[in-house]
């Protein structure tokens, strides 16, 4: 965002001085640390996540299959 310094802005919440008195609050730091954290875990396992769901997607299709006569899938075939 770019704000011209000749334009007046007006706070719509008061109060944060670490905000230049243009929004009250602060950053929730162990949050941003945790969701980090979380994005690196589910980077990592993805492969394995990514099998597991495909073996499970496998099976519930195969076992639909077994047990609804005529059935038919909308969509590609996974392997």
């Amino acid at each position: 965002m770019y704000r011209n310094r000749r334009t007046r802005l007006t706070s719509l919440i008061h109060g944060g001085e670490q905000e230049g008195g243009r929004r009250a609050g602060t950053e929730n730091i162990p949050a941003i640390v945790g969701a980090g954290v979380a994005a690196q875990m589910a980077q990592r396992d993805l492969a394995g996540r990514i099998t597991h769901a495909a073996q499970l997607q496998k099976k519930l299709w195969e076992g639909l299959q077994a047990r609804i006569p005529h059935l038919k899938l909308n969509g590609p075939l996974r392997s």
